[in-house]
């Protein structure tokens, strides 16, 4: 989806530091050492100084989510959480 975005605005990102952790990415933010595209869930965090902006994006919202659990779990709470998850994905 990001290379998509940089690519239909023409933008070719030069990338010094590659990582995976929301925290880490705002810790770079925080030292102005970096920007970064987070999930809008990242807002919440409240880092002082960092400042979030909405990308607007096509579709709205881009994101997949998937859930994955072995075949061998007997946990009883498996069985309601999928159907929670596919009732509320459908």
């Amino acid at each position: 989806m990001l290379i998509g975005l940089f690519d239909a605005a023409g933008v070719s990102p030069h990338y010094v530091q590659h990582v995976t952790q929301i925290h880490s990415m705002l810790g770079l933010v925080h030292a102005g050492l970096a920007a970064a595209i987070v999930p809008e869930s990242a807002s919440g965090l409240h880092m002082n100084d960092v400042q979030f902006r909405r990308l607007a994006t096509e579709p709205e919202k881009p994101v997949e989510l998937h859930m994955a659990w072995r075949r061998d779990n007997s946990n009883p709470a498996l069985e309601p959480m999928r159907r929670l998850c596919a009732e509320t994905a459908a």
